[in-house]
């Protein structure tokens, strides 16, 4: 659960970066338009790139019922649809948030030995970690 909290807060960084909005902002009770869209987007966002549950994307994005999530994915999905320039503006958070995924998993590999890179997986396996030769008390 910890690490889809690393990620919603990514999500909501990436987010009120592209709208130019504060992460405050995002979490807040404000209707503004900017406000709001930046928040949906955000519970779009954690939906599809997170494990984390409608109720816990909601708690986590202004404390949040699920319905409202559910409602917010919706929006978000049909709009996509209709607006070009709005597709594209997701398709580049979508990009960040990826590369960020697969930077996190080649830091992963630094600390072990790489076996096979696959379809832009890595397969690895554990590395032994040499014993100290002092010990410091």
């Amino acid at each position: 659960m910890a690490n889809d909290d690393i990620k919603i807060t990514l999500i909501l960084e990436l987010v009120s970066s592209e709208f130019d909005v504060s992460v405050n902002n995002v979490l807040s009770r404000s209707r503004r338009d900017k406000c709001v869209q930046s928040r949906h987007v955000a519970m779009y966002l954690s939906r599809q790139y997170t494990d984390a549950s409608l109720k816990t994307i909601g708690l986590r994005i202004g404390g949040r019922d699920h319905s409202t999530v559910i409602s917010a994915i919706e929006s978000i999905q049909n709009r996509r649809q209709v607006d070009d320039y709005f597709h594209g503006l997701l398709c580049g958070i979508e990009r960040k948030l990826e590369d960020n995924a697969i930077v996190e998993r080649l830091e992963e590999a630094a600390y072990q030995d790489v076996i096979n890179v696959k379809d832009g997986m890595f397969h690895t396996k554990p590395m032994r970690l040499p014993q100290p030769l002092y010990c410091f008390t």
